[in-house]
Formats: structure tokens, sequence, C-alpha cells
């Protein structure tokens, strides 16, 4: 009969190697919690191994699996998150495909494989995106100089606008930021730059960036969104807000409105 002694190491065994399946799957989709896990999965571990102090070889040789299980799930973590994919050829569509295959660890779906851009605008930076039904391509990440971070990094923004040179050439963080959010963020979406026939009835202004007084940066524009299953053209005036440090601090739609079909 196994004695408390013994079970209890095996049951300790069982949560680490739960939590080690746990940590590369969680982690792709939200890091955050991803990151958050490592660090439960870690106490776990330790705990295994102070009840396991007094067990046999057996649970022994458990918690020597279940460390191999929390190292590697944690690696994982560290390597997909913010990775060097420099192996990878990013001046190129298959390149970018083949790293995007890479960190998700499955293929991509045709459609995916196309939502690819690049501007003048923004050297160094590849922004993705994957495919929506009534939407099309939808942000998704971007490559910073050979590293991927997804839109929902909370560095995305600051880590791109740093390549840019948003610490090196302050003095131009306004056109910096303009055109981070019309081909970065907004990649995907169309920028309206010019007034046409649907702002006839219409107030317009052309995208513009701002200066406030904390130090933080507004830019403004109108886009066109997705029609989606609704009849005629829908726009909004959209104000996206970056902190001194590149941060983005936060949206909000001003207005909107949709233009009959002809």
């Amino acid at each position: 009969m196994m004695s408390a002694s013994q079970s209890e190491p095996s049951s300790s065994s069982a949560r680490v190697n739960i939590l080690a399946r746990l940590v590369p799957i969680v982690s792709l989709r939200l890091p955050l919690i991803g990151r958050a896990l490592c660090a439960v999965q870690l106490m776990r571990l330790l705990e295994a191994r102070r009840n396991a102090e007094t067990a046999g070889v057996s649970a022994k040789l458990s918690r020597a699996i279940a460390l191999l299980f929390c190292l590697g799930s944690c690696f994982s973590l560290t390597a997909i998150h913010g990775q060097d994919l420099s192996k990878f050829d990013l001046s190129t569509d298959d390149g970018v495909n083949a790293a995007r295959e890479a960190i998700a660890g499955k293929p991509l779906d045709d459609r995916s494989k196309r939502c690819i851009r690049r501007d003048k605008t923004l050297p160094g930076i590849t922004i993705v995106g994957g495919f929506a039904y009534d939407y099309g391509c939808r942000l998704q990440g971007a490559f910073i100089n050979s590293q991927h971070l997804t839109s929902e990094d909370k560095a995305f923004s600051r880590t791109a606008l740093e390549a840019l040179g948003w610490k090196a050439n302050p003095s131009q963080r306004k056109k910096t930021a303009q055109a981070w959010v019309a081909k970065g963020l907004l990649a995907f979406l169309t920028v309206i730059s010019v007034k046409d026939a649907d702002f006839a009835n219409h107030s317009f202004q052309p995208p513009l960036a701002s200066t406030r007084p904390d130090g933080s940066i507004g830019v403004t524009l109108w886009i066109r969104l997705p029609s989606g299953r609704v009849r005629g053209t829908r726009y909004e005036l959209r104000e996206y807000r970056f902190s001194g440090e590149g941060d983005l601090a936060g949206t909000t739609a001003l207005e909107n409105f949709t233009a009959p079909a002809n």
C-alpha cells in the first residue's frame, strides 16, 4: 500500500506536469497569463521538491521529469514572445510566413498568408494579420527588426516607435506616431486623407498629430471600416494617444457615420 508521504509527491508531480503543458498553450493566446502560469509552475515545482525529500527513487525520478517539463515550457514561453527570428528572411512574404508558422506551431491558412503589409515609412517593420470573414485581414502583430510581438503585447507600440527613432529623434515624434498609426496599427484598414464624396454632408479633417502639454502625442484620423453585413460604407473618426515613453495610452472613437450605398 502506498503511504501518504508517497502519494503526496505523486499528486504534486501531476500538478507540475499539468501546468507544464498549460504554459506554452495559454501563452500563445494570452501572454500575461502565460507568464503568470510559469511563475505558479515554478512554485509548484519547489513544493514538489520539498515533498519528495523523504520519498523513494521513483518519486525523485518523477520530480526530475517534472523539472524538465517546467524548464522546457518556461523556455518555450521565453522563446516564443519577443524571440529573435533573424534566421528567417523577413524581407520576403515566404520568409515571414515561415516564421509565423514556426511561432504558431501550425500551418497558416492561405488567406491569412496574404495578410502582410510593409511601408517605406516603417523601415524594419512588417505588419501581419489573420483573415476573418466579413472583415478581411485583422491585425495580429508585427516583426520589428527580427523580433516578433503580438498586437496584444503591452510593449507593442513602444517597441515599434523606439525602432523608428522615438527616443533618438524626439522632434519627429508627431510624424513617427502618425506613420505608426496609419501604416502599422491601421495597416489593414483605409485611412482617409482627402475628403471624398461620402463626406459631402459631413465634417472632415485630414490625419492630424499633435503634442499635448504632458508630452504625450495624439493622432486623430478618419478611417473606413469593413462593411461586414452593413449596407453602405462605414467611417469612424478615431484618436490614438501615446505616452512620452511611446506606449499606446488609449484609443477613442470620436465620431462615426454610414454613407448610404449608391
